[in-house]
């Protein structure tokens, strides 16, 4: 009889041990949500897959607060799930509950069983199944829920104003690689205010950082943002997340030459700023002409040098800065490279005379008449050859 006991109780732990092999097994099967984020974690080649986002990707990843003076990007694999996105929602052993299906409507809500309505919009996939878990503990005892993107929608913003490439842009997916494991991940680039400008070719150096607007176009509500404390401060508050329908308007400045030396310099530097700027060269110069400065090296002596040089007969001890304002005024400055290399700003002019002080005033009054794109000094001269006269009097502004 004790032996009888002994063999039911061998036989009930054995079949005991096969029911928790079969259940490990088929839970395993179930997709978790640490090993979805972790699945779409593996990207490796970061600064790799950066180049190639800069290349593909309409909307590029949005800089940090802390990165923006370094034209470096962060890249985030958070996806925020938004209107237009299909998802799928599946519960363990309860598929009357499962979905293959959820449309994320263009009100940012969802319907899903058995709870109805839920907005969706704005959370990602961690923070829903999460959400979701704590819903079905009502229905399930303990509810696996697994929640995973089916396709995503392509968000578009229109950005307008003092940006060099105003216009409609869109968010695009891009496919990036672990090197080591050789698996993939589709990762969306989050769309910000400071990436959308990156985009659109950066600022305009007269643009208003400090009153940027962005308007929803769902709701009308509008939002100022002051760039130039992200810039300077690092509030990253100041670049806020940006839904399809969007607007960006960035206000221009009555004129560039409002901006300290310090603050233009700033935001030169930054990832909000276009790559380069031009500016004009005359005079006795080995190559004169319109050059183009890095913005990150925007001075005096990159101009001479972009221009190749002196030449023989140049004064370098006195070089001319003309900057013609919106208005048409213009300021005039006159530098000595070798004690003071300027920081030039967009389209500014570089008057670089020979030794002769007469031909020199004559340089200065010919870059200012001819030069200046807003036609406040066309009256100056009633024709080409009153202009080219020697005997005129040229005046040094």
């Amino acid at each position: 009889m004790g032996k009888s006991k002994v063999t039911m109780a061998l036989l009930l732990l054995t079949l005991m041990l096969n029911s928790n092999c079969a259940n490990s097994e088929e839970l395993s099967s179930v997709p978790d949500e640490k090993s979805n984020e972790a699945e779409l974690n593996q990207v490796l080649d970061l600064e790799e897959f950066k180049q190639q986002l800069q290349e593909i990707s309409t909307v590029a990843p949005a800089a940090s607060s802390n990165q923006l003076n370094g034209r470096v990007k962060t890249l985030s694999t958070k996806y925020l799930l938004s209107p237009g996105d299909s998802i799928a929602v599946s519960v363990y052993g309860e598929p009357e509950f499962s979905q293959a299906s959820v449309l994320v409507r263009p009100d940012g809500y969802a319907t899903i069983e058995p709870f109805g309505e839920m907005y969706v919009a704005g959370s990602d996939v961690n923070d829903l199944t999460t959400e979701l878990k704590a819903r079905f503990k009502s229905y399930l005892l303990d509810p696996k829920i697994s929640v995973k993107v089916n396709s995503m929608h392509t968000a578009k913003v229109y950005i307008y104003g003092a940006v060099q490439k105003p216009g409609l842009y869109q968010q695009e997916r891009v496919t990036a690689r672990d090197g080591s494991t050789g698996t993939t991940a589709i990762v969306t680039p989050e769309l910000t205010v400071a990436s959308v400008i990156s985009n659109a070719g950066g600022i305009k150096y007269n643009a208003d950082l400090r009153q940027v607007k962005v308007t929803n176009n769902a709701t009308g509500r509008n939002e100022v943002l002051d760039l130039m404390n992200l810039i300077e401060n690092g509030d990253a508050s100041q670049d806020i997340y940006l839904r399809s329908g969007d607007t960006v308007y960035i206000p221009t400045l009555e004129s560039n030459a409002q901006i300290a030396d310090r603050d233009f310099m700033l935001v030169a530097s930054s990832s909000l700023a276009p790559a380069d700027f031009p500016v004009r060269v005359i005079g006795a110069v080995n190559r004169p002409g319109i050059h183009k400065l890095t913005s990150g090296s925007p001075r005096l002596n990159s101009a001479i040098a972009a221009s190749e040089g002196y030449m023989p007969e140049a004064n370098q001890k006195v070089v001319t800065i003309q900057r013609v304002t919106p208005q048409g005024n213009v300021s005039t400055f006159y530098v000595d490279p070798n004690k003071n290399d300027l920081i030039l700003r967009p389209n500014d002019i570089v008057v670089v005379a020979d030794k002769s002080t007469s031909v020199a005033s004559r340089g200065f009054d010919f870059a200012g008449t001819i030069i200046t794109p807003f036609g406040r000094f066309a009256d100056s001269f009633n024709s080409w050859a009153e202009m080219f006269n020697p005997s005129r009097r040229y005046r040094r502004w």
